[in-house]
């Protein structure tokens, strides 16, 4: 039972964690840099931020030039906002100044982004060490059963050795010592014994309950 609460609280840890890096990299993802995003590549969206009611956004672009340093050509960009009168107002000052608030803002969030996203990190190896530690308490604790090979002993009845992670178990001997409990007969104050014996054997997972019906009633007919 402590096994499977330990994976279970394991896998949810790990759940978490996975939750946890997406919806930090979602808020690192998202308004500020989308809002940048948008302003840098949408004319409509450069008008509505930066022109009042009643005017339009004008872009005069300037001649091209070489930029000997990047080896590339550019132009530079005004920006106006134009009325219904035809009078223009330079904004590119107001769209550069806006452009750098923006990075900034997205810039303050990423420091707690990143340690938010830290932390998550963490959560997922140890939610899968937990779950691990579980599921091997579990294999444990269900006694999981390896069979030997049935062998015919030379008195006519069948060995079984069963072996599992919790120990060993010769149920060949456990018959041979009822056996011998009739030859010297000890009484039946050593057969109740090794018949508990074999119960907790049982009851350990050490052997299945086919295992213990069949040894019990080998026990018994040696008594016979």
């Amino acid at each position: 039972m402590f096994g499977r609460l330990l994976a279970l609280v394991g896998i949810i840890v790990i759940g978490v964690g996975v939750f946890g890096i997406f919806r930090a990299s979602q808020s690192f993802m998202g308004t500020n840099l989308g809002n940048t995003m948008q302003l840098a590549t949408d004319a409509k969206a450069r008008e509505a931020q930066l022109c009042k009611t009643g005017e339009k956004l004008q872009e005069d672009k300037g001649p091209s030039e070489y930029n000997a340093s990047q080896g590339t050509y550019g132009s530079s960009v005004t920006m106006y906002c134009v009325n219904n009168d035809g009078i223009k107002r330079d904004v590119t000052e107001q769209f550069g100044n806006s452009m750098v608030s923006q990075v900034g803002g997205i810039f303050e969030n990423m420091l707690p982004n990143l340690l938010g996203s830290v932390i998550y990190v963490v959560l997922i190896p140890v939610g899968v060490v937990l779950t691990i530690i579980g599921l091997i308490f579990s294999r444990r604790r269900s006694g999981t059963v390896s069979f030997g090979v049935p062998v015919v002993s030379s008195t006519g009845f069948t060995s079984y050795t069963t072996q599992n992670s919790g120990g060993r178990v010769d149920l060949n001997q456990v018959i041979q010592q009822a056996r011998d409990m009739k030859a010297t007969a000890t009484g039946s104050g050593d057969l109740t014994t090794r018949l508990k014996q074999l119960e907790d054997a049982r009851n350990a997972g050490l052997i299945s309950q086919t295992e213990y019906d069949r040894t019990r009633q080998q026990i018994l007919d040696t008594l016979k």
